[in-house]
């Protein structure tokens, strides 16, 4: 399976929440490029372990509503947010 890049908070709201099925998705930081790198290629082999589950990827610079919605903070990247709907987070954590 391949990790879909999320590249504004439209594309957020259009795929993450309007789309059925679950999402996880990774929240990284151009500010912080060794954690992402890192991160996102973990994240890529999690993402071929479990195709039933759609992988996204979000720089936190692109998707400010998002980030603010969810409460997170530079400091917590990288992060996996795992969605079903907007009410329904079912795992937040931080990876590595």
């Amino acid at each position: 399976a391949t990790v879909v890049e999320i590249t504004d908070d439209v594309a957020f709201e259009d795929r993450v929440m309007k789309e059925g099925g679950c999402w996880a998705v990774l929240f990284t930081a151009s500010t912080r490029p060794e954690e992402s790198t890192k991160a996102l290629r973990q994240f890529e082999l999690l993402a071929q372990a479990a195709p039933q589950i759609t992988f996204g990827t979000a720089d936190v610079d692109a998707v400010r509503g998002v980030v603010s919605e969810f409460n997170m903070r530079k400091r917590m990247i990288p992060r996996v947010l795992g969605l079903v709907s907007r009410p329904q987070i079912f795992k937040s954590t931080k990876l590595l």
